[in-house]
């Protein structure tokens, strides 16, 4: 587990990255795809990928946008788009990602791989788990002057 770590705030915006593994994460805290830590990542191994970020180009709405409606944790491993194959794929591995708004403060990547093409229900079940622990942070809403 790891993330890039508080961000400095700026005009510009903010993000942070956060990441977990069934290894030791072998990617830096700004690459996606995660394509090293995929390509020793077991059978039985899971790996998930998170970029909470907002800027001032698009500044966030409670409504959502067209690529990130709004959500709010616990997510479902359902509320997933499940990728059998995507761009610099790594072996067999399907992708599977989620877009969403949270409290209009910020926009989310999350992103989950599991060792295999065909995850077992035990391996559904730690993901699930993990998702329902996750805990994103509050930013507050958008400030356009100091």
């Amino acid at each position: 587990m790891g993330d890039s770590g508080p961000a400095e705030v700026d005009a510009d915006g903010e993000f942070l990255t956060s990441w977990a593994a069934a290894i030791p994460f072998a990617d830096d805290w700004n690459t996606l795809p995660i394509s090293k830590t995929l390509r020793d990542l077991p059978r039985d191994g899971i790996a998930m990928w998170v970029l909470a970020q907002r800027d001032n180009r698009f500044v966030p709405s409670p409504e959502g946008d067209r690529w990130h409606p709004p959500g709010a944790p616990p997510f479902r491993l359902s509320d997933f788009e499940h990728r059998p194959m995507w761009e610099s794929q790594v072996r067999d591995l399907p992708e599977h990602v989620l877009w969403r708004t949270i409290r209009g403060e910020y926009r989310i990547d999350l992103r989950i791989y599991f060792g295999r093409p065909d995850p077992s229900r035990q391996l559904r079940e730690e993901v699930q788990a993990m998702l329902d622990g996750l805990v994103l942070p509050e930013w507050g809403p958008w400030e356009l002057e100091p």
